[in-house]
């Protein structure tokens, strides 16, 4: 599956075939809208689904590579528990369920780590413009001072 915006600029629909890395891959479909999110700021890329079989098949894993792995379920909240209790998570990974935050609160998350870091810059930026300001009025009284 891809992204609309994908299938627009490459001119695809369902059942054409595209080139990912090594594999060419039909697509099977198109998506208007990612699961759990109406609005992200944040995604400059545009999406594509691949099944997890034919991943390896692109060759587009690598040192570096942005990929990340999702897996959508649905069932009884009995066995989803118990199948969360069964595996175990890397320190990258994090179970997100309906009655997890939303995906909308991490935007927020993250934009306000975006502006609390535009902050810390800008006082560092302030400190250091005061100190130099005060150096030069310092400077120039002495030089008065002298004379």
């Amino acid at each position: 599956m891809v992204d609309s915006r994908i299938a627009e600029q490459l001119g695809v629909t369902q059942g054409d075939v595209v080139t990912v890395g090594d594999a060419d891959l039909t697509v099977s479909g198109v998506i208007l809208e990612e699961p759990g999110i109406s609005f992200n700021p944040f995604q400059q890329m545009p999406t594509a689904y691949i099944h997890q079989e034919s991943v390896d098949e692109t060759g587009a894993i690598q040192l570096g590579s942005r990929v990340q792995f999702r897996a959508y379920l649905t069932g009884e909240e009995a066995a989803i528990t118990q199948l969360k209790q069964q595996i175990e998570l890397t320190p990258s990974d994090r179970w997100r369920d309906q009655s997890s935050g939303s995906r909308t609160n991490e935007i927020f998350d993250r934009t306000t780590q975006y502006l609390s870091l535009t902050v810390a810059i800008i006082i560092i930026m302030a400190a250091t413009t005061l100190v130099l300001t005060c150096q030069n009025y310092v400077q120039s009284r002495d030089r008065q001072l002298r004379c």
